[in-house]
């Protein structure tokens, strides 16, 4: 009797660790914040920007070095110990606020819808059981 009920409480266990690991992927099985782009990445960001807002040379030029000094903020951050959640959307606050100021008034409302478009589809797909 006591190897059925051994047996049993070791099915249970998988049953449950398989289930919380299969919670944890469809929740996009990642926790804590995105790693930080490389280079390459940056420069696909940028392009797209580029070719989303018709971005001019100069304004270009500008957001290429906004975002190149905005990753390496975030960086130095993080390599010197976990920021606060605060701390992070106040630099992304700063950051999205020195965008929109190389843009004219158009393209930051475009940039508005930019942001929104890439927040949706960041966040993934919507969880059930949570409001």
């Amino acid at each position: 009797m006591n190897v059925i009920k051994a047996s049993a409480i070791l099915f249970m266990a998988i049953g449950m660790l398989f289930s919380s690991n299969l919670v944890q992927a469809q929740r996009g099985g990642q926790q804590g914040p995105k790693p930080i782009p490389n280079s390459t990445q940056i420069k696909k960001m940028i392009q797209e920007l580029v070719s989303t807002l018709d971005l001019n040379a100069d304004q270009s030029k500008e957001i290429s070095d906004l975002y190149t000094a905005h990753f390496e903020d975030v960086k130095e951050i993080f390599e010197s110990g976990r920021p606060s959640r605060k701390e992070m959307e106040n630099l992304k606050k700063k950051f999205e606020e020195d965008i929109k100021s190389v843009l004219s008034e158009e393209q930051q409302e475009e940039y508005e819808e930019y942001l929104e478009k890439n927040k949706s589809q960041r966040s993934g797909p919507p969880q059930r059981g949570r409001k």
